[in-house]
């Protein structure tokens, strides 16, 4: 387990470098613990954004308006949602309020397909 937290921090540590210097997130996989309930994703995601997604860019691939400000890209608010997404089983939410109202209709999609 120890060579797996120091591979999540070193991926850490690349991200937060790439968030500085303003550069595109690099793309990968979150790294998988085995554990005894089976496999666990882990991964760190950093937020603010530089931007808020695009509403029609995440829901359909593709944005009409010319003068939009809005991120045309995975940020760590669309890769958080996809997480929830994913979801089938049970998810475990430790928080005091939803502030985010996409991370809240994901939790109550979540909610709708049966997830406890």
């Amino acid at each position: 387990m120890g060579q797996q937290i120091s591979a999540l921090a070193t991926k850490i540590q690349k991200h937060q470098q790439q968030q500085q210097q303003g550069g595109r997130q690099q793309q990968y996989a979150a790294p998988a613990v085995y554990g005894q309930q089976g496999v666990q994703l882990v991964e760190c995601i950093f937020f603010p954004d530089k931007a808020l997604p695009c509403r029609n860019y995440a829901q359909y691939g593709n944005c009409r308006r010319t003068t939009c400000d809005y991120a045309h890209c995975e940020t760590s608010l669309t890769r958080f949602l996809k997480y929830f997404a994913g979801t089938r089983r049970s998810l475990d939410i430790a928080l005091f309020t939803i502030t985010c109202n996409e991370i809240a209709a994901a939790v109550e999609a979540c909610h709708r397909r049966g997830v406890v």
